[in-house]
């Protein structure tokens, strides 16, 4: 972990001892680079004995992209619950005393890679048709998915 996230990370285990109320330790964090709306950080921490990853997303300072939190939030939470491949939800903190900003804790996926160059060091070409072919597969059942059935229109407008 780079010095310069000590403190975040201190703060991150703070919140999550808090909110789980059991001990948390830190194993590692990082920033992941991109992610244009948030501050992305991969989080391991050791819970109970147990090792769990997780992704912190915070409000930047500034940004050129706004987008609404808890409607991004609650949308993961609705497309997790119909059985989709996405982080499971685990916290929206609106408060800014514990991160300086608001943010959301959620489950990573093991095993999950974001950086497209991480996919192409690490694929044949086999592999990364099948990533494209399923990628698309996946956008298009949740374009088509009912909104009403999945509970979206309960907290935004349509």
């Amino acid at each position: 972990m780079h010095p310069s996230l000590k403190p975040l990370g201190d703060r991150i285990i703070a919140y999550l001892a808090e909110r789980w109320s059991l001990p948390v330790a830190l194993a590692t964090l990082e920033q992941i680079p991109g992610g244009a709306s948030r501050e992305t950080y991969r989080v391991r921490v050791s819970v109970a004995g147990e090792t769990r990853g997780l992704i912190v997303r915070r409000d930047p300072k500034t940004s050129l992209i706004d987008t609404e939190r808890a409607l991004e939030y609650q949308t993961y939470e609705a497309v997790h619950g119909a059985g989709y491949p996405v982080p499971e939800p685990l916290f929206l903190e609106e408060d800014p005393r514990f991160l300086e900003r608001p943010f959301s804790v959620m489950a990573e996926i093991p095993g999950c890679e974001t950086q497209v160059a991480g996919v192409r060091a690490d694929a044949t070409e086999d592999r990364r048709e099948r990533l494209g072919a399923n990628m698309w597969m996946l956008l298009g059942e949740l374009a088509a998915l009912d909104i009403d059935a999945l509970g979206v229109t309960r907290f935004m407008p349509v």
